[in-house]
């Protein structure tokens, strides 16, 4: 028993290293990553915070009429059905883990353990309204898949 609790701890411990080193190189100077970073990222994400959030079930159907891609001025943001994100930024790109709880998008990004969240004022099937809860900015993002 101790053994595998060990062994669970060390392998934890490589995930989360293996998460730094493959999305340390993604920075500012590598606007063109590769498809295999981002899965890596994408995986290892779902990984490592899979267990940390608890994906409560909403009131709503947010959690569901999410899943897709989106744009807004600054960013394309895939929402992907298991919890996943991956944001597309001018500066490159990043995943995390994303959930729903009531009327709050809550998004996680495993390198810097920032967990924005966002009031959810405004849903359609083509276009949501969500404000920061940190600074009360406003994002319109379109859905364009």
């Amino acid at each position: 028993m101790k053994t595998q609790r060990i062994i669970s701890i060390v392998t934890f411990l490589l995930l989360l290293l293996s998460i730094f080193h493959s999305c340390k190189r993604i920075d500012k100077k590598e606007v063109k990553t590769s498809k295999p970073k981002v899965e890596t990222a994408q995986k290892a994400a779902k990984s490592a915070m899979s267990k940390q959030v608890n994906r409560a079930k909403a009131r709503n159907n947010y959690d569901q009429m999410i899943v897709g891609k989106w744009k807004d001025t600054n960013s394309v943001m895939e929402y992907r059905a298991d919890g996943v994100f991956i944001g597309e930024w001018k500066e490159g790109t990043t995943a995390g883990q994303w959930a729903i709880f009531g009327d709050t998008l809550q998004m996680k990004f495993p390198l810097d353990g920032n967990i924005p969240e966002y009031k959810i004022i405004e849903f359609t099937e083509n276009h949501f309204k969500i404000k920061s809860l940190e600074d009360g900015t406003i994002f319109g993002k379109d859905r364009i898949e």
